[in-house]
């Protein structure tokens, strides 16, 4: 019994050790960041200056203690990104509204994010703001969350808004 007890055993743990190691490699290779939104104190960079813009920037305007900050972007933004629907449509970013850091305008100037926020007039988090490369908004913010039932339409709106907006501009520049 002993005897086989050690055979079972013998030819089992290879088998279990590899079952669990390709468990673990094929979870620590999922593409998990690409769903992350990314956050941006370099606000000159996110669209460098001589790459032409064709689509809107998402500004998302955020609290670390804001408690509708973290729904919008369990039920709307990650999801959002997750899709891939609006990956020709829009670049989302976030931009922490509390950070006592001073960072980088549109403008390649330094600032703190509350004086940047006056110049938007973000009250509330969480805001998202539609912005061309300049950081001239494009169509009205959305302000504040409470669930998704007409968030989808409003936000869809503002995406086509700014993207017709921006499409306005490279018209008039090319002209």
């Amino acid at each position: 019994m002993k005897k086989t007890l050690k055979l079972i055993s013998l030819f089992l743990t290879p088998y279990l050790f590899v079952l669990f190691s390709q468990t673990a490699l094929s979870q620590s290779l999922k593409p998990q960041d690409q769903y992350e939104i990314i956050e941006s104190t370099k606000l000159n960079e996110i669209i460098s200056s001589n790459q032409k813009q064709k689509k809107v920037i998402i500004l998302y305007v955020s609290s670390p203690f804001c408690p509708y900050c973290k729904k919008l972007e369990e039920e709307i933004l990650t999801p959002m990104l997750k899709s891939g629907d609006y990956t020709d449509k829009a670049l989302l970013r976030k931009f922490t509204i509390d950070s006592k850091q001073s960072i980088t305008n549109f403008q390649g100037k330094s600032q703190y994010p509350k004086s940047l926020m006056n110049q938007y007039q973000v009250k509330v988090t969480p805001t998202l703001l539609f912005l061309d490369a300049k950081g001239n908004q494009l169509s009205e913010a959305i302000i504040g969350y409470s669930n998704d039932e007409f968030f989808w339409y409003y936000l869809d709106m503002a995406i086509e808004k700014s993207n017709q907006q921006l499409k306005k501009l490279a018209i008039g520049s090319a002209l």
